[in-house]
């Protein structure tokens, strides 16, 4: 006899419990007394057992055997086989995860940030959705940082003897003066100077005293004919020199 079990099964001969692919032979005795030989060719069958491999992005789910899978797991399930076996079905579902990123960038103002093809101007956090290299849902952060440009003023004096030096220039006039600078934060600072320029002073005073008499000057009683010099200061904190040419007369 020619005959075949599944895998896991066995087939009872001569008082045995068959389970493996091989020929068996048993000598029986007929109803008549004579020998009678049996012999079985018995064939296993293998239980037919198929592997399936499967992902999905969180939040998504899958049908299998009736089943709904959310999460990353082994399931199985069994069904006969065309040969009429067990037919074991496997499924190592895997669920990919949603990747989140954070980009953290500073822009001055007036320019602008491209974000996924949006640009922005103002300081903010914004949020955006990308196809990730799993090919599910990445979440990119953006937050973004408009410094901004830095406005400057103040007044100045200088007195017309010096010069004043405003970024790459010497001023020597009164006037508002613009410069562009950059700041520590790497934008740019807009400085504004008013600058006033008083003058400075040089007189000449030709004065006469008489013999016996004083002449006031710097802190002195000038008594003698000659030139005397001085340097005062201005209201405005500029040098003055005076130069007296004194006479004395007889």
């Amino acid at each position: 006899f020619d005959e075949q079990i599944c895998e896991g099964t066995t087939y009872p001969f001569d008082g045995q419990q068959l389970d493996s692919t091989g020929t068996y032979m048993a000598v029986f005795t007929t109803m008549h007394g004579c020998d009678s030989l049996v012999t079985i060719n018995l064939t296993v069958l293998d239980i037919l057992r198929t592997d399936l491999t499967d992902s999905i992005c969180a939040g998504e789910s899958i049908v299998f055997d009736g089943q709904t899978l959310t999460s990353s797991d082994t399931v199985s399930f069994t069904t006969t086989s065309s040969i009429g076996c067990d037919s074991v079905v496997t499924m190592y579902l895997t669920v990919l995860p949603i990747n989140t990123e954070t980009i953290q960038d500073t822009i001055c103002e007036g320019e602008s940030y491209d974000f996924n093809g949006t640009a922005y101007t103002l300081s903010g956090t914004y949020v955006d959705t990308v196809l990730g290299t799993n090919g599910c849902d990445s979440i990119v952060t953006l937050e973004l940082l408009v410094n901004p440009t830095v406005y400057y003023s103040y007044d100045t004096t200088i007195c017309d003897d010096v010069t004043y030096a405003f970024g790459t220039r010497q001023l020597d006039s009164t006037g508002v003066y613009v410069d562009t600078l950059v700041s520590a934060t790497g934008c740019d600072s807009i400085l504004t100077v008013n600058l006033t320029v008083y003058p400075t002073y040089d007189q000449t005073f030709d004065e006469q005293i008489c013999e016996g008499t004083t002449y006031p000057f710097d802190g002195q009683q000038l008594d003698s004919t000659g030139t005397y010099m001085a340097v005062f200061t201005t209201m405005h904190g500029c040098d003055s020199l005076v130069t007296i040419n004194l006479t004395v007369l007889d």
